[in-house]
Parts: structure tokens; C-alpha cells; sequence
């Protein structure tokens, strides 16, 4: 975000001569929304947009790029005299990357290094609609979680919906550069690029500095969207359109209909484009005679892990995820309307990831990821396999993907759920495996997995070793919702078979040794460390010290082995094993005794 000592001059010299600009009033009413549209929205994710904002404030530490891009401290700088830091490299290799791993056609611009992402329309491409925002910040230990990784992050986030699909008309998802530097990347972008071409640009959204809404010199001021503008009042009468058909929790604000925003859609509005920029707080908000209303901004504690997002800060104003993804599908509808969707999606790829949090009776939440079909249509049910592990579901998407996308490709939906205590999940850690907390939870898991208005109602578990071993044990307890289950490498004989006491001997490995603090590790991105955090996963006893006092078959072991209750299985099971299998002998018993 540009700001100017001449912006400021502008401002005194207006109010001097007592012609001092006020905020613009439209009058909107929610419409009708359109149901293909709102899937759209639906699909932003703010965990993923999380994800993407934390790893764009962590650029110039080399955890993306590789030890050449290490700076030793977070920085995306670009200087009109020195160019580009590692950090503002390695921003735009990541941009690149993720637009080329979502499809997009992907070109980096200019001397300043824009990188556009493009979707190609289908009938109308010579029809353009831009989104974008500056990824670059100043010079130092600046992450800019703030301004800007809260505004590229959400045109990663929108690029990442709806690149999955097919438009009319053409999209460019743009990172601009040198914003700092009076706004050069995106001057050059329209300049070099968009004038000599003779482009047809039909609307541009700006997203700077959209995370922290909250004014720290007046904390209880309502949380809203503020728009600017230099006469694109109808675009902006579009975007508030979508906000109040598809994301009517999103509040709109003050609307700013004057000469410059400081900001990328300058550069467009004054090549008579129409632009312009969403942002937490608008220019009465961040200059005399008002208070400041975010005193991080180009401070080194603008980061997730600082001042900025510290509630036991002064104001106790921190990042608002919720609002800036509400802002992010909100133009995901925009576009989406006014591109035009065309139907089926525009790539092969075979799964959109929804993140949710399922109840438990208890009022504990548990971490699920929904792999979705593409291309399901309003109102269309499914049915759904469930795996239901502590392996923390959010760094195992990479090697899920094949087995997950045989399902989904099949129309099936696949729900990924950490289990209580585990992962993302809330709550206090399991004592141990296969308690009746976890076979509790699954059967309220399977329970609300019916009821959704995108399930069939039936809903099949699967999994290998933990994930056999539970689904054995929930087709014992034959919740109505259960129809099948598919269990892989596990038994149904915890004392003999289980890696505990095999063949009744003490077992000791390294899983053993490790699963326990593995459970205890804070769940991606936030790896929260708070005192609720620490307690529920630190204050219980290593579970070996349970299993070391059950060293004889017994009670302990019968509480979840199904070897006494074939017959109250009742449903179909597929068993996969082999011969070198620690479980081997459980697939001919389970073979012999269930009917």
C-alpha cells in the first residue's frame, strides 16, 4: 500500500478550501443468488487462503525457494535502484508455481516482474476482467503480513477456485510488483502492455491490506468493507451487488469516489479502466485529523506471529481471516458473474478440498477435509468414504491424493477427519487407541456426514492399520449410516495382533516411541502453542505407560477387538492383507466368522 506525504497535501488543500470529499452511498438490495455461482463462493476456503497468507509472509527466509533466497530475516522488497530482494524472488516463484499447478496460462511481465496467471475465455476471450494485488513490500525485517500477503493470498485463493472451472470470458490473476515504489509494476503492466495491445480490460478489483479491519484507536467500530474508486462507481455497484447475494455476513462500508487510491488501480482508472480497491480502512481512516487506524502498516510487527496479530496487544485487534476470505468470495462471485460460467470445469483435476469442523455432542469441533467431486451440480447427494486417523489430514494431502482422487473420480466424496485432540482437531488428546471417546466421536462423525445436504445419506469407512482397525471396530457398533467398510493391514485381535503385545509378547518399536508427540504437534498453518493448546496435548501420560499395565488379554483388550463379536457385524467388509502382513491371520478368522 502507496502512502504518500501528497496524498496527505491533497487532503489539507481539499479541506482547506471546504470542498472535503464524503463517502459515496449506493442503495443495494439482496437479489437472487445463482446457485451455480454459489458454489463458487462456496469453495473458498479460509484455511487455504491462511495458508497461502503465512507462506507469502515468510518469503525471504528461503522456506519456499532453497537457501538462496534466505535473507536471514522475511522480506519482499523491490527498490527502483536495486531491484528485486531474494525475498520479493522468491515471492514471485511462488506465484508462478502455484498459478502453473492451478492450470493458468503463466507469463511474468515487464521490468518489475508481474506475474499473470491467465483463464481463457471460451466465446468472448477478448473480454479481460483482472484480478490482482502487489506482493511486493519495503525494505528490512517486513514481513507485510498485512500489506500485502493478505491481498495476494486472496488472489491465490480466488485463482485457485475458480481456475477449476470454465468462463466466457477471459480472467488474469495478477501479482503486481514495486507497488511501494509509486506503484511502477502495475504503471509499466498497463503502459507496455495493456495500451499497445488495444486490450479490452472491462473491470479490475485491487485487494490491499485486507486482514486487519479492526481499527486499533477505535476497536468497536463495525467491521465493514471500505471501497475506493475514481469514477467506476458502476463496477463497484457490481462487487456490492455480489456481496449482498452471496456473502451477506460481509458488511459494506464507505465507499470513496476521488482522484487517487494510492494503490495498483490507479494505474488502471487512469488509463480510463474501470477499477477499484477493496482495503480494511479507508483514507479517512488512516490520516489527521482521525486517529491511525493500523499503526502496523509498514512496521516490522505487520506479521502473523507479531504485534499486528496479538491479542494481548493494547487495542487487542489481531488479523481477521473470516473477513478478508468473506472479501475473496465475494469477488470470486463477481467474476464468476461477469466472466460468465460456462459449465464444466476448465481442468482435469478431480477434487476440490472443502475444510470444516464437525460437532461433537460435547461441543468439541473435529478438523475434517472434504475431497469433492468437481463439476457437482446444486442440489446433487453423494455417497461418502470416511478415514478417520490422528495423522494430521493437512500435511498428508500430497500422498492421499491418488488413492482420493480413484474415489472422487467415481463420485464419491471422501471426508479426511483428524481424530479428538489430533491434527486441527479440538479437544484433549485420546488417552489412547481405539477409546470410546474416538469410537464415540466416529459414530457422531458418520452421523453428521449423512445429514448433509451434499450426502446421500450412506456412508462407507475405510483405511489401513489405525483406519482398518477403527472401521473394524465402528461395524461392530453398526451406526445406521455405516452401509460398508474397507480395512487394510489391521485385525480385529487388539491383544495378540496389535503392536503392542504381539502373540502375547511385549512389542517396542519406534512408532511406539513416537506416537505420542507426534499427536502433541500444533496443527498447520497456525501451530497454535497457546496454554488450552499445550494442556490438552501435555497434560496426560504417554499411552505406552497404559498399555504396559494391561500386559495380560483381558477387559482392556475386549473393549474394542471384534473376536468375540463377528455377529454383530452386519454389514459388508472388503479385507486386504499379505503374507508378510503383522495382521496376516485376521483376514482368514474375519473370512471364517463374519456372515
Amino acid at each position: 500500500m502507496y502512502r504518500h506525504s501528497i496524498i496527505l497535501s491533497v487532503c489539507l488543500i481539499a479541506m482547506i478550501a471546504g470542498c472535503q470529499q464524503m463517502p459515496v452511498v449506493l442503495s443495494i438490495q439482496a437479489g437472487t443468488a445463482d446457485p451455480a455461482v454459489q458454489v463458487l463462493v462456496d469453495r473458498v476456503s479460509q484455511e487455504q487462503y491462511q495458508r497461502y497468507q503465512l507462506d507469502i509472509e515468510s518469503m525471504g527466509l528461503g522456506l519456499y525457494g532453497g537457501k538462496e533466497y534466505d535473507m536471514g530475516y522475511r522480506n519482499r522488497d523491490f527498490h527502483i535502484d536495486n531491484g528485486s530482494t531474494p525475498g520479493n524472488q522468491e515471492a514471485c516463484l511462488y506465484l508462478q508455481d502455484n498459478f502453473k499447478d492451478m492450470g493458468l496460462s503463466v507469463s511474468v511481465q515487464g521490468k518489475y516482474k508481474n506475474v499473470v496467471g491467465e483463464l481463457t475465455g471460451t466465446t468472448t476471450p477478448e473480454k479481460i476482467y483482472i484480478i490482482g494485488a502487489h506482493y511486493d513490500h519495503i525494505e528490512g525485517d517486513m514481513p507485510g503480513g498485512d500489506d500485502n500477503a493478505s491481498g495476494t493470498a486472496g488472489v491465490l485463493e480466488a485463482a485457485r477456485v475458480l481456475s477449476q472451472y470454465q468462463f466466457e470470458s477471459t480472467i488474469r490473476f495478477i501479482g503486481f510488483n514495486a507497488e511501494e515504489d509509486n506503484y511502477l509494476g502495475s504503471k509499466d503492466y498497463v503502459k507496455n502492455h495493456v495500451v499497445p495491445s488495444g486490450e479490452n480490460i472491462v473491470g479490475m478489483i485491487n485487494m490491499d491490506a485486507i486482514l486487519r479491519p479492526g481499527s486499533d484507536a477505535m476497536p468497536d467500530r463495525p467491521i465493514d468493507v471500505e471501497i475506493e474508486t475514481n469514477g467506476s462507481l458502476p463496477w463497484v455497484q457490481a462487487y456490492a451487488q455480489a456481496m449482498a447475494d452471496y456473502v451477506p455476513s460481509l458488511v459494506l462500508g464507505d465507499i470513496w469516489d476521488y482522484a487517487e487510491s494510492s494503490s495498483d488501480n490507479d494505474s488502471f482508472q487512469n488509463a480510463g479502466i474501470p477499477a477499484f480497491l477493496i482495503i480494511e480502512n479507508s483514507d479517512g481512516d488512516w490520516y489527521p485529523p482521525n486517529p491511525v487506524a493500523n499503526p502496523y502498516i509498514h512496521h516490522r510487527e505487520d506479521a502473523s506471529d507479531r504485534l499486528a496479530n496479538d491479542p494481548n496487544s493494547t487495542s487487542g485487534v489481531t488479523y481477521d481471516y473470516a473477513f478478508a476470505t468473506d472479501i475473496v468470495r465475494a469477488c470470486v462471485a463477481l467474476l464468476a458473474q461477469e466472466a460468465k460460467l460456462a459449465g464444466e470445469p476448465a481442468t482435469d483435476a478431480l477434487i476440490v478440498i472443502r475444510e470444516v469442523m464437525i460437532p461433537m455432542p460435547d461441543g468439541v469441533n473435529l478438523a475434517a477435509d472434504l475431497y469433492m467431486p468437481t463439476g457437482m451440480k446444486m442440489g446433487e447427494c453423494l455417497p461418502v468414504l470416511l478415514e478417520y486417523i490422528p495423522y494430521r489430514k493437512d500435511e498428508d494431502r500430497g500422498s492421499r491424493y491418488p488413492v482420493y482422487s480413484y474415489f472422487t473420480e467415481r463420485s464419491y466424496i471422501i471426508a479426511r477427519v483428524d481424530i479428538r485432540g489430533t491434527g486441527n482437531s479440538e479437544g484433549r488428546t485420546i488417552p489412547y487407541e481405539y477409546s470410546d471417546i474416538e469410537l464415540n466421536d466416529g459414530e457422531a462423525v458418520i452421523d453428521w456426514l449423512s445429514k448433509q445436504d451434499w450426502s446421500s445419506g450412506n456412508v462407507g469407512m475405510f483405511g489401513i492399520s489405525w483406519g482398518g482397525f477403527n472401521a473394524i471396530q465402528m461395524a461392530v457398533r453398526n451406526p445406521p449410516a455405516l452401509k460398508a467398510f474397507i480395512a487394510m493391514m489391521a485385525t480385529e485381535d487388539l491383544y495378540q495382533e496389535d503392536v503392542h503385545y504381539m502373540d502375547g509378547i511385549m512389542h517396542t518399536d519406534l512408532w511406539m516411541m513416537s506416537h505420542d508427540l507426534y499427536n502433541c504437534m500444533p496443527g498447520a498453518p497456525e501451530f497454535r502453542l497457546d496454554q488450552e493448546w499445550l494442556r490438552n496435548r501435555f497434560e496426560l501420560e504417554p499411552s505406552v505407560f497404559t498399555y504396559m499395565r494391561h500386559q495380560r488379554d483381558g477387559a482392556f483388550w475386549d473393549r474394542a477387538s471384534a473376536r468375540d463379536k463377528y455377529d454383530q457385524i452386519e454389514i459388508p467388509g472388503f479385507h486386504i492383507g499379505g503374507w508378510y502382513d503383522g495382521y496376516r491371520d485376521s483376514l482368514p478368522r474375519m473370512l471364517e466368522n463374519v456372515k
